[in-house]
């Protein structure tokens, strides 16, 4: 079985989205570009799922999306997290659990 380069999936999806390593890892809410800069580097080859599930949430994609390497979404990664927030506002207005 090949081992994922989930190197080679982020520089992918950046490419796609046309968005650099640094714009994910705001978008990601990551406090510092550098441990994504680790990871597209391969300084760390085993990142933290924790990491690559804000990696996932700043592109508006599930685990499952990031590791089957789907098409992008046909919103910007912006307009994604804004849809995000608006649903869990409306989570919070309506009283209804989160997912």
């Amino acid at each position: 079985m090949e081992k994922i380069n989930i190197a080679k999936i982020i520089l992918k999806l950046c490419d796609q989205y046309e968005i650099t390593p640094n714009k994910l890892a705001r978008l990601a809410g990551m406090h510092s570009s550098t441990t994504l800069q680790d990871i597209v580097n391969e300084k760390n080859k085993s990142p933290r799922i924790g990491t690559i599930e804000k990696i996932c949430a700043g592109l508006g994609m599930t685990l499952a999306d990031f590791f089957s390497e789907t098409k992008k979404p046909d919103l910007p990664p912006e307009a994604l997290q804004e849809l995000r927030h608006y649903e869990e506002y409306l989570r919070y207005k309506y009283n209804i659990p989160g997912k």
